[in-house]
């Protein structure tokens, strides 16, 4: 997930969808492995009482604990917050089978028994999961976990939406306390699966920005044919006509994961001229909510 309400699923499905609620993000569909299952939270409070507005947060369920990643504001700067079972834990802190890490706003969890990893930045969420142990077992807001597109649509019911905008909405979890949080009242029409198309980029109304463009230069050439950059170029070029000038970086940023994912590095934050910054993810993460397993 990036700029807010962008999506890549496990399967590489790209999809849109913004809402103010909480939602499941990835659960498994039968309790094997801890019962692992991850949240977002689109306006999290609790934390941050005296905010303007509330962040987001990204919540993580496996066995009896629970981990809260969220960023508060220090000094006119965001740093990461975890809570712990509701204990603020500093980087460095495990307990029962969970590490976590903090580095300025970047925060991470690794169940290594499991060989998952979780990296939250208050904007920006990568996981991994091994294929070996979840497929063909996860649902959620990420899709399924089954090296293909098909049934990435996958809704709370368990029939194919017509789109995974569709299916996105119904993973809310209600929450009685928020606005417009209830339970939905009915499910959306289902389709026939077809798979997902992420070719080309479509042309834009809004003219190329140099940033966006970065994408489909020699800077990422190695990664197009293992990449296909359509659905982050075309993502980024319509948030930055929204006037979201921070979301092309964003943008950039997931592309780039997911090429790190397939072995292939570039040098993006050098090629947009500082105007990125330097900062990048001090773990290398491996994808966007991707598992690791046969190549599709």
């Amino acid at each position: 997930m990036w700029g807010g309400s962008h999506y890549s699923t496990f399967d590489g499905t790209s999809y849109s969808f913004r809402g103010n609620c909480t939602y499941v993000l990835m659960r498994e569909i039968h309790a094997r492995l801890g019962n692992l299952s991850l949240y977002l939270d689109n306006q999290y409070c609790a934390a941050s009482a005296a905010a303007a507005s509330c962040p987001r947060a990204l919540g993580i369920r496996y066995k009896s604990m629970e981990i809260v990643l969220t960023v508060t504001t220090v000094h006119g700067k965001e740093e990461g917050l975890i809570l712990f079972d509701q204990i603020r834990v500093s980087s460095g802190f495990s307990k029962g089978g969970v590490l976590v890490s903090v580095m300025g706003a970047a925060m991470r969890v690794d169940i290594p028994a499991l060989g998952v990893s979780v990296t939250f930045d208050g904007h920006v969420f990568q996981s991994r999961l091994p294929y070996s142990l979840f497929h063909n077992n996860t649902e959620g807001q990420c899709g399924t976990c089954t090296n293909s597109q098909r049934d990435d649509c996958r809704s709370r019911d368990g029939t194919t939406a017509a789109s995974c905008k569709d299916m996105a909405k119904t993973w809310l979890v209600p929450d009685s306390r928020k606005d417009s949080c209830w339970a939905p009242t009915g499910t959306p029409p289902t389709a026939s699966p077809t798979a997902p198309t992420s070719g080309a980029p479509t042309p834009s109304q809004c003219p190329p920005q140099p940033l966006c463009d970065l994408m489909l230069s020699r800077v990422f050439a190695e990664c197009h044919d293992l990449v296909p950059p359509g659905p982050f170029f075309n993502t980024c070029i319509s948030d930055g006509c929204q006037g979201h000038p921070e979301v092309p970086c964003q943008s950039l940023e997931a592309y780039a994961a997911l090429c790190r994912a397939r072995g292939v590095c570039s040098d993006w934050r050098g090629a947009a001229g500082g105007l990125c910054g330097e900062w990048a993810w001090p773990w290398a993460p491996r994808a966007l909510g991707v598992s690791e397993g046969p190549v599709r």
